[in-house]
């Protein structure tokens, strides 16, 4: 079974779609994605063709920094699968990257996907973080008490939007706090991960996607009807109330879900937990470029 490795192109997508619509329970992104990653510059998208040049895999690796690499969207078709076609196509991504000055490749695998940890740790990956996304939606997370005329109480750490005067103060929190370490210093971008910089607070502010208080600090904003946290700071005995006042954003802003990324610790998870938010485990893996 032969096959060769070249850059993807518009009409693969119907090929592509073929083996990538129904890969998880939940179904599948790549297929979806197809289009904006064709159309996007900096993003290396590839694709393993068979003798008659119908993609049979696909790959894709950006640049999250000038020294950070991503891997995403690795598949392979079911009756191509165990010849060596993942480990080729990634390794054309590591060479695409360290062309590029990246130093570390990394990509995140949930922790239900055995088949997939075995195969990156064969790669030569290590895991270097573990996280978990809260989600749910946010009408089964407000119920009405029945105390209050039906109206939810609100919670009285309330988070306000931040300025870029608040940006040196909440880089200090994290880089001095319980989550920095276990995050290793990062956060997430659409699923995405890479280390936080100040410049990247420094974007959230301007954006009004800033949140400060007195229990912490935090990235969120909508995304569609979705209220999405990509990053957040807080001390364990304010988990609860910190994780309250972004449900309460969520109402404010009148979301119809809510997803928040953190690293998984016991506090965090017990925080999600406490406001009825369903978990999702997954693991970030760095390869030394």
């Amino acid at each position: 079974m032969e096959y060769t490795i070249r850059d993807g192109r518009a009409d693969d997508h119907e090929h592509i779609e073929e083996f990538t619509t129904n890969t998880f329970k939940w179904g599948d992104y790549v297929h979806d994605k197809w289009p904006e990653w064709l159309a996007s510059p900096g993003i290396n998208l590839l694709v393993a063709a068979d003798s008659e040049d119908r993609p049979i895999g696909t790959s894709v690796c950006v640049m999250m920094s000038d020294t950070e690499a991503w891997l995403q969207g690795n598949r392979v078709h079911p009756d191509w699968r165990r010849i060596g076609v993942a480990g080729a196509l990634a390794q054309e991504q590591r060479s695409w990257a360290r062309d590029r000055g990246g130093y570390v490749l990394r990509l995140c695998i949930e922790s239900w996907n055995e088949a997939a940890h075995g195969q990156v740790l064969r790669d030569g990956y290590r895991p270097i973080s573990e996280w978990i996304e809260g989600f749910g939606s946010v009408a089964k997370l407000t119920p009405s008490p029945s105390g209050n005329g039906g109206a939810r109480v609100r919670e009285l750490e309330s988070l306000s939007r931040g300025r870029t005067s608040d940006v040196q103060p909440a880089m200090m929190s994290w880089s001095s706090g319980e989550l920095y370490r276990p995050a290793r210093a990062m956060f997430t971008v659409d699923w995405k991960w890479r280390r936080l910089t100040e410049d990247d607070l420094v974007a959230a502010a301007r954006q009004e996607a800033l949140w400060v208080g007195r229990t912490g600090w935090a990235i969120a904003a909508l995304d569609e009807t979705t209220l999405e946290v990509a990053w957040f700071d807080t001390r364990p005995e304010d988990a609860p109330d910190f994780i309250r006042s972004l449900l309460d954003i969520a109402v404010d802003e009148k979301a119809t879900d809510i997803k928040i990324m953190a690293p998984d610790l016991p506090w965090v998870r017990s925080a999600f937990e406490g406001i009825g938010l369903e978990l999702a485990d997954m693991v970030v893996y760095g390869l030394t470029l």
